[in-house]
C-alpha cells in the first residue's frame, strides 16, 4: 500500500507542476489567450522560434550522427571531446562564452582570431554564435543516444557490405542512416519543440538578439533571437499577471500542437490530423499561404513531398522555410536507393578532423576564458600579468558563501526525495509494462519552460510561496523524477523475475520489493547524485521565484555579477571566481556519477 502511495505522490508531483499550472492559467486568464495568437509580438516570436529550432535541430542531428558513426570505435576520444558541455552547467558555459565572444566592449579571445564578435548590433554574428553554442551544448546527450542506436545495427550486415567493396561512407549512408531513420525522426520532432521555447542561450548570450526597426511591438522591441521563451520572460518582468498568463497559455497550446505530431507519429491518420492542425495554426500566425500547401504535401508520398517542398522554398516566406525541412529530412531518411560515393568517401575524413578540431577548440576556449576571469586582478583588461587569487577572496567577502549555502538548501531535499519517490514508480512502470508513462514524461518535459514557470509563479503567488527555497526544490524534484525513473527502470528491467518470485515465496511481495531496493542501492545512489546536481545547478526556477539577494543560490548570484549583454559594468572577476568555486562542487559530483555509473556496467 505504501509502495503505491509513493508512486501516486510521484505522479501527482509531476502532474501538479506540468499540467495543473496550465489549467490554473486558463481559469485565471479565461479565453484571453485567443487574442495572443493575433498579437504581433507573439507572431514574430513564433516565426523566430520555428526557424531557430529547426536550424538548430538539423545541425545538431547532422553533426551528432556523423560524430557518433565516425568515433564509434574511439569512445575515449568521443567522451573527452564532449566532456566540457556535459559536465559544466549550461548557464555557466553560456556566460563564460559571452566573455569569450564579446569580452570587454568587443575585445575578446575570439576577436583575436578574426571572427565576428559584435553580438550587440550585428544580427548575423549574434545568431551564428547562439546556434554554435546551442549545438555544442546539446551534442553530448544526442551523440551518445545515436551511438547506442548504432550499436543495435547488426554487424553482419555491415561486414557483408564491406566484403562487397562498400566504403565506410557508403555503409553509413546506405545502411546506418536507414536503420536510424525512425530514431532520428523522433529526435527531430522532440528537439524542434524543445528549441522553440529556448531561453538560456538566446537570453544569456545575446539578451534576445538584435532588434529590427519593423519589429517594434506594444511589448517593446523584438530581437532576432527573441524566442517564445525569451518573450515570455520579458512579459514576466513587466508583471502584468493577466497578460503573462495569456501568453503562457498560448505558448503552451502552440508547443502542444507541435508535440502532438510526435505523439501520434506512428498512427498515420492521427498524425496527419494533428499535422494539419498545426499548419493551420501556423498559417494564422505567419500569414503564409504556403503553410496550407505544405499541409497538403504532408499527405503525399515522401519523394513527391520532397520535390514539391524544394520548389516551394524559394517563393515562401523566409520564416516558413523550417516547415519544409521536416518533409525534406523525412524523405531523405526514407529513401532506400543505394548511393555510391566513390572518392567522396575521403571527404568524410576531412569533415571528421574538422569537427574534432572545432570541439577541442571550444573546450579550450571555455576553460581558458573561465581561468582568465577568475584569476586576474584587472577585470577591465585581457592582459594577465600574473596569477592572482584575490578574486576568490573578494567573492567570498561579497557573501558568496551564503549563496552556496542556499544552493545546498535547494539541492539536499532534491537529492534525498527524488530517488525515494522515483524507485517505486520505476518499479511499477517496469513490472506493469506502463511504458506509455515514459512518453508522457518526455512530452511534459519537452513542453515545459519559462511559460510554465510563469504559470507556477502566479500559482505560488496565490499560495504565498514566493521568495522561499523549499518551493524551488519542489519544482526541481518534479523535473528530475522522470529522468531518475527512466534510469532506475532500465536497471529493474535487467533483473531476472526469478529473483523476485523466489523472494515472494520466502516472505511475500514486501520482502521482494525490499530485496530489489537493496540490490538497486548503487542505482539509487546515482539517482541521488543526479538529484543533487539538478538542485545545485537550478537556475531558471530561482531566477523567477526569488527576489531577495540573501536567498539567491550560487547560480543566480553569478548571473547578477554580469547581468545582461548591455550591462555597462559586468564584474567578470567575481563571476569567474564564483564560477570556479561552483564548478568544483559540480565536477566532484559529476565524476562521482560517472564513476558509479561505470561500476554498474
Amino acid at each position: 500500500m505504501i509502495w503505491w502511495a509513493i508512486s501516486l505522490i510521484s505522479l501527482s508531483t509531476i502532474v501538479f507542476y506540468k499540467l495543473f499550472p496550465f489549467v490554473f492559467s486558463l481559469i485565471l486568464s479565461g479565453n484571453s489567450f485567443f487574442s495572443v495568437f493575433s498579437s504581433e509580438a507573439f507572431r514574430i516570436s513564433a516565426r523566430i522560434s520555428v526557424f531557430w529550432s529547426t536550424l538548430d535541430t538539423v545541425l545538431l542531428l547532422s553533426i551528432a550522427t556523423f560524430l557518433a558513426w565516425s568515433l564509434r570505435k574511439k569512445r575515449t576520444l568521443l567522451n573527452t571531446l564532449i566532456f566540457i558541455p556535459w559536465a559544466v552547467p549550461v548557464y555557466l558555459t553560456v556566460m563564460t562564452w559571452r566573455f569569450a565572444i564579446y569580452g570587454l566592449n568587443g575585445t575578446s579571445l575570439i576577436s583575436h582570431l578574426g571572427l565576428p564578435t559584435d553580438i550587440i548590433s550585428d544580427p548575423i554574428a549574434a545568431y551564428m554564435w547562439a546556434v554554435v553554442l546551442s549545438v555544442w551544448l546539446d551534442l553530448p546527450m544526442i551523440t551518445l543516444s545515436i551511438l547506442h542506436s548504432i550499436d543495435d545495427i547488426p554487424n553482419e550486415i555491415m561486414e557483408a557490405a564491406r566484403i562487397d567493396g562498400a566504403t565506410e561512407a557508403e555503409i553509413f549512408v546506405n545502411i546506418a542512416l536507414p536503420k536510424l531513420s525512425s530514431v532520428l525522426e523522433g529526435w527531430f520532432l522532440i528537439y524542434v519543440v524543445r528549441y522553440a521555447h529556448s531561453f538560456t542561450i538566446p537570453f544569456l548570450l545575446t539578451g534576445g538578439g538584435v532588434t529590427k526597426p519593423n519589429w517594434i511591438t506594444h511589448l517593446g522591441a523584438i530581437g532576432n533571437l527573441t524566442t517564445l521563451g525569451v518573450l515570455n520572460y520579458k512579459i514576466f518582468e513587466n508583471y502584468d499577471m493577466k497578460q503573462m498568463l495569456s501568453f503562457s497559455s498560448a505558448t503552451y497550446i502552440f508547443l502542444g500542437a507541435m508535440i502532438s505530431v510526435w505523439i501520434f507519429r506512428k498512427r498515420k491518420i492521427l498524425r496527419n490530423i494533428f499535422l494539419s492542425a498545426f499548419f493551420a495554426l501556423w498559417f494564422f500566425i505567419s500569414g503564409d499561404v504556403f503553410s496550407i500547401i505544405s499541409a497538403v504535401l504532408s499527405f503525399l508520398p515522401a519523394k513527391i513531398a520532397f520535390i514539391s517542398a524544394l520548389i516551394i522554398l524559394p517563393i515562401s516566406k523566409f520564416e516558413s522555410f523550417p516547415l519544409y525541412f521536416l518533409m525534406i529530412f523525412t524523405a531523405l531518411l526514407m529513401s532506400r536507393r543505394t548511393i555510391r560515393l566513390g572518392k567522396l568517401s575521403k571527404f568524410s575524413t576531412v569533415v571528421k578532423i574538422s569537427i574534432i578540431t572545432v570541439l577541442s577548440l571550444a573546450a579550450a576556449i571555455t576553460v581558458l576564458s573561465l581561468m582568465m576571469v577568475a584569476f586576474t586582478d584587472y577585470p577591465d583588461s585581457l592582459t594577465v600579468s600574473r596569477v592572482s587569487f584575490s578574486s576568490i577572496k573578494d567573492v567570498l567577502n561579497d557573501g558568496y558563501g551564503k549563496n552556496i549555502l542556499n544552493s545546498l538548501i535547494i539541492a539536499l531535499p532534491v537529492m534525498v526525495l527524488s530517488p525515494l519517490l522515483s524507485f517505486p514508480l520505476a518499479y511499477s512502470i517496469s513490472r506493469k509494462k506502463l511504458d506509455w508513462m515514459l512518453q508522457m514524461f518526455l512530452v511534459l518535459r519537452t513542453v515545459s519552460g519559462i511559460h510554465v514557470l510563469s504559470m507556477i509563479f502566479a500559482m505560488y503567488a496565490k499560495m504565498k510561496m514566493i521568495n522561499s527555497l523549499l518551493p524551488v526544490s519542489l519544482i526541481v524534484i518534479s523535473n528530475v523524477i522522470p529522468q531518475i525513473v527512466v534510469f532506475i527502470k532500465g536497471y529493474i528491467d535487467s533483473i531476472p523475475k526469478e529473483y523476485e518470485e523466489a523472494a515472494i515465496l520466502e516472505g511475500g511481495r514486501s520482502a521482494a520489493k525490499k530485496l530489489l531496493m537493496r540490490i538497486a542501492v548503487p542505482q539509487i545512489s546515482v539517482g541521488s547524485l543526479i538529484g543533487f546536481m539538478a538542485g545545485w545547478n537550478a537556475f531558471l526556477a530561482p531566477l523567477m521565484l526569488l527576489f531577495n539577494d540573501s536567498l539567491y543560490p550560487a547560480s543566480v548570484k553569478l548571473y547578477s555579477y554580469v547581468g545582461n549583454l548591455t550591462d555597462l559594468y559586468p564584474r567578470w572577476n567575481l563571476f569567474g571566481a564564483g564560477a570556479v568555486l561552483n564548478l568544483g562542487v559540480s565536477l566532484v559530483v559529476f565524476v562521482a556519477i560517472k564513476t558509479l555509473s561505470g561500476m554498474l556496467k
